[in-house]
């Protein structure tokens, strides 16, 4: 169980040993992000580099509660690979601290898969170039939100995404 935000350092990856045998139960009286991209104060470049997760399943509760699974803020270059996010407001979310001046670029969302999320993706700050590659998408209310206030999300490249389920998508 946790029942705080990991800080996700540069050019740290956090392994579990697969989706049926790592869970992490995320549990927190106030609303946050289970794991936080970080740069610390005076690391050069201005961006966390190369932070990831895989092979873990990440369980928020209730997506009523206000919690994020992921906040992939002021990052580039991070790999998010076969993790289950489950009942969250917001599976995955880039530049939640940073919506106006964040920063995600060339990060990879890969084999990963979304259920009963509110949003299972959401877009601030400036998202771009990021690789989206067989993901899943279920039960969520939207797949994907593009209208975070200071979006400004560009270029971001999805392939064989699967969304199922899901009540409402930004492109209808």
């Amino acid at each position: 169980k946790l029942t705080n935000t990991v800080l996700l350092y540069p050019n740290v990856h956090l392994k579990g040993t697969g989706l049926s045998s790592t869970r992490i139960e995320f549990i927190s009286a106030t609303p946050k992000a289970a794991f936080l991209t970080h740069r610390p104060a005076g690391y050069i470049p201005g961006l966390a580099i190369g932070c990831g997760v895989s092979g873990f399943t990440l369980n928020g509760q209730a997506r009523a509660n206000g919690h994020l699974g992921i906040d992939v803020s002021d990052a580039r270059g991070g790999e998010y690979k076969d993790v289950e996010f489950a009942n969250f407001a917001a599976g995955l979310f880039f530049n939640r601290l940073a919506q106006q001046h964040g920063q995600a670029y060339f990060n990879t969302v890969e084999r990963c898969h979304f259920a009963s999320c509110s949003t299972a993706v959401a877009f601030g700050g400036a998202a771009n170039r990021n690789t989206f590659h067989t993901n899943t998408y279920t039960n969520c209310t939207r797949a994907f939100e593009f209208g975070v206030p200071g979006n400004v999300s560009e270029t971001n490249v999805f392939i064989n995404e699967n969304v199922v389920g899901c009540t409402y998508r930004d492109w209808e």
